[in-house]
C-alpha cells in the first residue's frame, strides 16, 4: 500500500503545496495559491503591524493561511485521485513569520530589535501530523533551512552563496565549514508590477530600459510610456538593494570577496526565467562568471519534500538550523552604506 504525504511552502505572497509519493519522491499533483493573508498586509512586517494593532489580527491571520492550506489540501486529494485519510505525513515550511501566523504564536517580538522570533527551536510538530522543519532565527526561517537542504550547500568544496529572492529575502553563505545566514525586507517588488508583469519580465524590463536610458541611474522614469510605473522601478531599487547590501554583508562576515564565490544558487518562483545578464545589469545579482550562477526553482518547497520522504534528510534539517551563524544586519553600519549605495542602478 502506497504512503502519501503533503508538503507545503507558505510564502507571504504564494503557498505552494504538492502530494508526494513518499517511497520514491515522486510528485503527484501540486498548487500554486496566493496567500489569502493580502488583505492584511502586502508583506511580512505589515501583517506583523496588524496582530500588534488588532486584537483579533492574529486570529484572523491563521484562520486565512489555514483555511488556505485546508482548502488546496483539499483540491489536491481530490485531483490526485485520493483518500486524505491516505497523506500519512506533512511536512511544511516559510519564512518566520508566517509559521508565526499559522501556529497562531504571537509575532511582536519579530515587529522591533533585535527581532526575536517566538518559535521553538527545531522541528515543530503542530496538530494533524504536520512537521515545520527549523528556523534558524529573527527572519530566517524554515524555508531558508529546506532550501540549503535541497542544493546541499554544506557539501560544497568551494565558497558557495544561495539567495532565496522573495519578499522576505534571505541568503546563506558557506565557506572553509562555516554557514552564515540573513534575512533582508525586499519587499513584493518582483511579484507583480503596477501593470501586471509578474517575476522576470520585471527584471528584464528595467534592464532594458536602463540600456536604452530610459530609466538613468537614480531610477528616474524619463520616458512618458512605459511597460512599468516610476512606483515600480523604486520598489526594484529598494528590493536590489537590499538584497545586494545583505549578500555583501556577508560576504565582508566570511572574509570574501565576489571573485571568490565558486557558486551562486538563486532560488524563487521565477524558477529558470531569469535572464542573468539582466539580473546583474539592474544590480540584482553580482557580477561574477555567469556559468557560476544556477536558478533552482522553489528550493524551500523542493527541500520540503527531501525532508518528507526521508528521515535522514529531516534530521540534517537540523544540524543546519544548529550550525547556521546568523548575521543581523540592523545595527550594522555597512549594510545602511550598503543598502544607500546600491539604491543606484
Amino acid at each position: 500500500m502506497k504512503k502519501y504525504g503533503l508538503t507545503v511552502d507558505i510564502g507571504t505572497t504564494t503557498v505552494t503545496a504538492g502530494i508526494i509519493d513518499v517511497a520514491s519522491g515522486k510528485e503527484l499533483v501540486s498548487l500554486v495559491d496566493f496567500n489569502p493573508q493580502a488583505k492584511f498586509g502586502q508583506d511580512v512586517i505589515s501583517r506583523i503591524d496588524y496582530c500588534i494593532k488588532n486584537k483579533a489580527g492574529l486570529g484572523k491571520l491563521h484562520n486565512a493561511i489555514t483555511g488556505c492550506v485546508k482548502n488546496m489540501s483539499q483540491r489536491l486529494v481530490k485531483e490526485a485521485g485520493i483518500k486524505g485519510t491516505e497523506i500519512k505525513r506533512r511536512v511544511f515550511v516559510g519564512n518566520a513569520a508566517m509559521e508565526h501566523f499559522f501556529l497562531k504564536i504571537p509575532p511582536g517580538k519579530l515587529a522591533e530589535a533585535p527581532y526575536v522570533s517566538g518559535l521553538p527551536r527545531g522541528i515543530i510538530e503542530a496538530p494533524g501530523k504536520v512537521y515545520f522543519l527549523p528556523v534558524i532565527k529573527s527572519f530566517v526561517g524554515s524555508d531558508l533551512t529546506a532550501g540549503i537542504l535541497y542544493v546541499k550547500l554544506l557539501q560544497k568544496s568551494g565558497p558557495s552563496l544561495f539567495v532565496d529572492i522573495g519578499t522576505n529575502g534571505e541568503m546563506a553563505l558557506f565557506s572553509n565549514k562555516k554557514l552564515f545566514v540573513t534575512s533582508t525586507a525586499a519587499g513584493p517588488a518582483f511579484e507583480v508590477s503596477d501593470k501586471g508583469l509578474l517575476g522576470s519580465d520585471i527584471i528584464n524590463v528595467v534592464a532594458s530600459m536602463l540600456a536604452d536610458g530610459i530609466i538613468d541611474k537614480s531610477g528616474k522614469l524619463l520616458g512618458a510610456k512605459s511597460k512599468i510605473t516610476q512606483n515600480d522601478i523604486r520598489r526594484i531599487q529598494v528590493a536590489k538593494a537590499a538584497i545586494t547590501a545583505g549578500i555583501k554583508a556577508l560576504m565582508s562576515k566570511a572574509g570574501l570577496d565576489f571573485k571568490d564565490l565558486k557558486n551562486l544558487y538563486v532560488s524563487g518562483k521565477f524558477g529558470n526565467l531569469i535572464n542573468k545578464d539582466a539580473a546583474i545589469k539592474i544590480g540584482l545579482l553580482p557580477g561574477i562568471n555567469k556559468n557560476r550562477i544556477k536558478f533552482i526553482g522553489n528550493s524551500a518547497y523542493k527541500g520540503a519534500v527531501l525532508a518528507l520522504c526521508s528521515e535522514s534528510a529531516m534530521k540534517k534539517s537540523e544540524s543546519i538550523a544548529d550550525k547556521a551563524i546568523h548575521l543581523s544586519l540592523f545595527a550594522r553600519k555597512d549594510f545602511q552604506d550598503e543598502f544607500v549605495k546600491n539604491m543606484r542602478f
